[in-house]
């Protein structure tokens, strides 16, 4: 009995051996020469692979300019003079090409100087300022944005919606709003709170000082430490601590 069982696994487990199943393909086809590690081995007498990506994207340039001079009456009969935007609110869209289907392609963000918008009076610019909080530098956002340029900048982005129109309204929503808060006369916020730069100063700590902007701005303004806050609004303080703060 015992030998039966064995002799049935035995046959039980051949038809699954790696024997069984090379049979079934028959001989293998020679071996293609060309491939051979000796004539395959590369002999610095041709152009490597990034050599001919190099060569087909000069090709596809130099037709693109072929069909520039081949199409070029047709070209300027459908030409139009550019014209740029009158207002310097700018909406603003980048896409990823190597990764088209990441959500943050349809962010949007939006750019414009005070100075641009429906603001009434100083009143309402201060506190369109005071509204914006970080969003608000007293420059261009960017390299120049501790540079003061007249009543600063705002700059806001949107990426909440899947699509990209419905985050650029969005964006233009929120400023229509905010606008809308900053001329209420009513408005609870009193016109003159003094502006809180410290978002400015913790990007300046961000970047260590490798910036040159960040380092020429804390050499001219050096703000104080106020109960060891750094660059605290010393208008916050009560007129007992400034005494105290002067003395």
């Amino acid at each position: 009995m015992a030998g039966l069982i064995r002799t049935r696994v035995a046959m039980a487990t051949r038809s699954f051996s790696t024997s069984a199943v090379a049979r079934g393909f028959g001989k293998e086809p020679d071996w293609d020469q060309r491939n051979d590690e000796e004539s395959a081995k590369y002999m610095w007498d041709e152009a490597s692979t990034i050599g001919y990506i190099r060569l087909a994207a000069i090709d596809d340039v130099r037709q693109l300019v072929a069909n520039m001079y081949t199409d070029a009456a047709a070209l300027n009969a459908q030409a139009k003079t550019f014209k740029p935007a009158a207002g310097k609110i700018r909406l603003t869209t980048a896409i990823d090409l190597a990764n088209p289907n990441h959500e943050y392609n349809q962010k949007t963000v939006l750019q414009a100087p005070l100075s641009t918008l429906p603001l009434k009076d100083a009143a309402a610019i201060r506190r369109f300022q005071l509204l914006a909080g970080p969003r608000w530098t007293p420059g261009t956002p960017g390299s120049s944005e501790l540079a003061a340029d007249g009543d600063g900048w705002f700059k806001l982005s949107e990426a909440r919606y899947p699509a990209i129109r419905m985050n650029r309204k969005s964006a233009s929503d929120m400023l229509e709003r905010l606008v809308e808060a900053a001329n209420d006369p009513k408005s609870p916020i009193p016109a003159d709170t003094p502006l809180d730069g410290r978002h400015l100063l913790a990007k300046q700590s961000k970047f260590g000082g490798a910036k040159r902007y960040a380092r020429r701005e804390a050499l001219q303004r050096r703000p104080d430490i106020v109960g060891g806050v750094k660059g605290f609004p010393k208008e916050w303080l009560s007129t007992e601590a400034q005494d105290k703060l002067k003395a």
